[in-house]
């Protein structure tokens, strides 16, 4: 499954499932859960989302699975996790270009 397809997947089935502690995280995530999503980005980017597993993301972070699964319920939702930080720093780079009503200073950013 290509990336596209794979972000479809979890879009599709994110709208599905309750996703509330996605947005209850990105906000006050502690050292270890930004590291568990820093890891298992790099994983999923090399070995694949499916060919990825809970364990191995664990193992690589230093922490226990259950860790994984008490902050992220499961993989989709740590991989919800991950597309949603993605989602508020492209809306914090890209605010500014938004809110700005003078074509020069636009340009100037």
């Amino acid at each position: 499954m290509g990336p596209l397809l794979l972000f479809l997947h979890v879009f599709r089935r994110a709208i599905k499932i309750n996703t509330i502690f996605v947005s209850d995280y990105s906000l006050f995530m502690t050292d270890k859960q930004l590291n568990i999503l820093k890891i298992a980005l790099q994983l999923f980017a090399n070995e694949g989302f499916h060919a990825t597993s809970t364990s191995r993301i664990a193992k690589e972070a230093g922490v226990s699975e259950g860790l994984i699964f008490r902050h992220f319920t499961n993989k989709e939702g740590l991989l919800l996790a991950i597309l949603k930080q993605g989602e508020d720093e492209m809306n914090t780079l890209f605010s500014p270009l938004f809110e700005c009503t003078d074509p020069k200073q636009l340009i100037g950013k």
